[in-house]
């Protein structure tokens, strides 16, 4: 029989109250007395979600909805956990199944919206992302990503338009400011779009999109100065081998990717090709990549040492909001024959890298090197990119500002190229890994 309303109650507090430990412990006794509940699997499932838990979490809703099909929060929530894990068209698959149960679902509408936007599936995008606003109008980051979906049909002039109404709802908004500029570049308002890059690392200094669009729009303009400046490859790049002494075991962190329960396959939205990209790993003390993260995090101190000493007469955009504080996130990167990532940034970052675990076998001098510089080819550019190529070695450390556009050449190996990927997240406080 289902565990009576009143004796849920204090597990729902515990949630409330952000206690998921008291919540899990709760309810546990709950689902062994009542088995088949399903108010009781969503529950502790939102618990287990709360607390980072997501393979559980993911276990508890499926359970949830064996026993009760198609229940709308659970379907939601679902769905945000499977985005959360990078599987993004299992993610799509639960939202569309929910505007078919709720057509009214504004979130449910704006969800399955951005993940066509980020499948580059953009007619699907502007039509889920149309109705989201006619049920929620001038909502400003619905309008943000319907302008974006109508600049990936080609509909420029729409999208144009729609930026202004989204900058004159959210003025100083950094990411509405630089898509407008994004989707000004695109129909080819260079000096505009400078403005509007401008403009942001005026609001938002040390913005990371609008570094990069201040690099794209200067080499575009022939402004070599600032192109020197921002592209500072002798300074602002740092290589270094792990040593010895910091017995960093490659092998046993190429088993341990490898064997990655949630390596993903050309995941939506990321850069990979012809090769997989996990979910983001665990460098806390006793997970299997806790040794990684302390090293990592040695190397990361050490290039804010060498940063401030490199540019300590001069000033930098990109030193200007140098974090007192900040935390990491990894991913890993596995290559197989013909894989590449294309040009990209990490906007989320401040500061990002690559440590190579195993570079492979290589056929070609330039197989899987790493080139920075060149912007994302669907961009009408016609300017020559500032190019800097390097050619990586195991157990190598590269570093580089997250403005930095970076790609690979294809690689041809039999064996896999694989890497571990991070960025330096600007925190507001001490944060503890």
């Amino acid at each position: 029989m289902p565990i009576a309303t009143d004796k849920l109650e204090p597990a729902r507090e515990a949630l409330r109250a952000g206690q998921m430990e008291r919540a899990l412990a709760l309810l546990g006794p709950m689902l062994t007395a009542a088995p088949k509940d399903a108010e009781l699997y969503y529950l502790r499932g939102m618990a287990y979600s709360n607390s980072g838990r997501l393979r559980e979490a993911l276990t508890d809703f499926d359970a949830a909805l064996m026993l009760s099909p198609g229940a709308p929060p659970v379907l939601f929530n679902r769905a945000l956990t499977f985005y959360r894990m990078e599987r993004l068209e299992e993610a799509l698959a639960d939202f569309e199944l929910l505007v078919k149960v709720d057509p009214n679902s504004v979130e449910a509408l704006a969800n399955a919206g951005i993940i066509h936007l980020r499948r580059e599936s953009y007619s699907q995008a502007v039509n889920h992302l149309q109705r989201a606003l006619a049920l929620a109008p001038r909502q400003p980051q619905l309008m943000r990503s319907l302008a974006n979906a109508f600049r990936g049909e080609g509909k420029v002039d729409q999208a144009l338009r729609l930026h202004l109404d989204v900058e004159a709802a959210i003025p100083d908004d950094a990411a509405a400011l630089t898509d407008h500029a994004l989707t000004l570049l695109t129909s080819n308002q260079v000096e505009v779009a400078q403005s509007y890059y401008l403009k942001t690392l005026r609001l938002h200094p040390g913005d990371q999109t609008a570094l990069a669009g201040l690099y794209m729009t200067a080499n575009e303009l022939g402004q070599t100065e600032l192109i020197d400046t921002l592209m500072d490859y002798h300074r602002l790049l740092a290589c270094s081998i792990c040593g010895p002494e910091e017995m960093l075991d490659l092998n046993s962190l190429r088993a341990s990717i490898l064997s990655h329960e949630h390596l993903t396959w050309e995941p939506i939205g990321r850069s990979t090709r012809r090769g997989q990209q996990s979910a983001m790993l665990d460098i806390s003390s006793r997970a299997p990549f806790s040794h990684f993260g302390q090293i990592l995090r040695s190397f990361i101190a050490r290039r804010f040492e060498d940063l401030e000493v490199a540019f300590s007469s001069q000033a930098h955009p990109w030193l200007v909001v140098r974090p007192s504080h900040w935390r990491l996130q990894v991913w890993a990167t596995v290559l197989h024959e013909g894989g590449r990532q294309s040009p990209h940034i990490h906007p989320a970052g401040w500061m990002s890298g690559v440590f190579y675990v195993d570079v492979g076998d290589a056929v070609g001098e330039d197989s899987g090197a790493l080139v920075f510089g060149h912007p994302p080819h669907n961009l009408p550019l016609s300017a020559d990119a500032r190019e800097w190529t390097h050619r990586p070695q195991n157990g190598q450390f590269i570093t580089f500002p997250s403005y930095f556009f970076h790609h690979t050449l294809p690689y041809a190996g039999k064996r896999p190229r694989i890497s571990l990927a991070f960025d330096v997240i600007p925190t507001t406080s001490p944060h503890f890994q």
